[in-house]
C-alpha cells in the first residue's frame, strides 16, 4: 500500500513538473521575441539609413535670396512614414534641419540668383537630434495654394486662375536642370502618396522617389556639389513658398 502511494506521488510530482515547464515555454518565446524586436528596432536608426535613401519633406518656412543669410536655419517636416523592416525608423512629421551656405539675392546690376542650401540633421519626436547628410534630388511647387508675400521678381506662380484637380499622380515633366547623378541604384519604393492633387490648374503632383530635378518651376535650376544643393535663377529672385516639396537623398557617409 504504501509502495502504491508512494508510485502516485512520484507521477503527480513529474506530472507537475512537466505541466510548469510547458507553460512556461510560451512565455520564454515571447520573451524572445521581444527582446530580438527590441535590438532589431535598436539597430535601425536615421543615422543608419542606406545610401540613396529617400524622404519626402516639405519646407516648414519660405526660404528667398533676398532676405535669407548664410547659416540661416532652414526646416523641413517629413510628409510620409519612413520605414525598414517594418519599422518606421522616420515619422511622418518628423523635423528635418539645415542651413543656408550661401546666398545671391537678384538686383538691377546682376540678374542672376541663388541659395545654396545643406540638410544634415533629423530631429525626433524624443527630442534626439541624429546627423544625417542628405542632399536635395527634387523640388516642386506646394500642394496648396501659397500665401504670397515676395516681390515681383520672385519665382513663384501668382496665377489667379481657377482651380481645377489633376489627374490622380500627375506630375509635370521637369522644366529647369539638375546636376544630379544616379550615385545610388533607384530600389528605394515610391513613399505612399498622401495628397496627390497638385495646383488647380497644374499638373504637378506629389513628388515620389524617383523625381529628379525642378519640377513644375519655371526659371529654376538645381544643382549640387558635394553636401551643398544650390537653387539658381538666371533672371529672377529664388523664392521658395512654404510647403514647397523637396525629395531629400541620403548621402554616402563622409571617413
Amino acid at each position: 500500500m504504501s509502495k502504491l502511494l508512494l508510485s502516485t506521488s512520484a507521477i503527480l510530482a513529474l506530472t507537475t513538473m512537466s505541466l510548469a515547464q510547458v507553460s512556461s515555454e510560451p512565455s520564454n518565446t515571447q520573451d524572445r521575441i521581444a527582446a530580438s524586436t527590441a535590438q532589431n528596432s535598436a539597430q535601425i536608426r536615421p543615422d543608419t539609413l542606406a545610401p540613396g535613401t529617400v524622404l519626402s519633406v516639405e519646407l516648414s518656412k519660405w526660404l528667398d535670396a533676398k532676405k535669407s543669410k548664410v547659416n540661416d536655419k532652414v526646416e523641413a517636416r517629413t510628409v510620409t512614414d519612413l520605414s525598414v523592416s517594418g519599422h518606421n525608423v522616420v515619422p511622418r512629421n518628423t523635423k528635418i534641419i539645415g542651413r543656408v551656405t550661401e546666398v545671391k539675392a537678384h538686383s538691377k546690376t546682376s540678374p542672376d540668383s541663388m541659395v545654396g542650401i545643406t540638410f544634415d540633421r533629423v530631429l525626433l519626436k524624443d527630442g534626439r537630434e541624429i546627423q544625417l547628410s542628405m542632399i536635395v534630388q527634387a523640388i516642386a511647387p506646394p500642394l496648396h495654394v501659397p500665401v504670397y508675400g515676395g516681390g515681383p521678381d520672385t519665382l513663384a506662380d501668382k496665377s489667379s486662375t481657377p482651380y481645377q484637380l489633376p489627374p490622380v499622380g500627375a506630375q509635370a515633366p521637369a522644366t529647369g536642370s539638375s546636376s544630379l547623378t544616379p550615385d545610388y541604384p533607384d530600389n528605394i519604393p515610391a513613399p505612399p502618396s498622401i495628397n496627390t492633387a497638385g495646383p488647380r490648374g497644374s499638373t504637378v503632383g506629389r513628388l515620389t522617389a524617383t523625381s529628379r530635378g525642378v519640377v513644375g518651376m519655371k526659371g529654376l535650376l538645381l544643382n549640387t556639389s558635394g553636401s551643398v544643393s544650390v537653387l539658381s535663377s538666371d533672371g529672377g529672385n529664388v523664392h521658395l513658398d512654404s510647403s514647397t516639396q523637396l525629395t531629400l537623398r541620403v548621402q554616402k557617409k563622409q571617413y
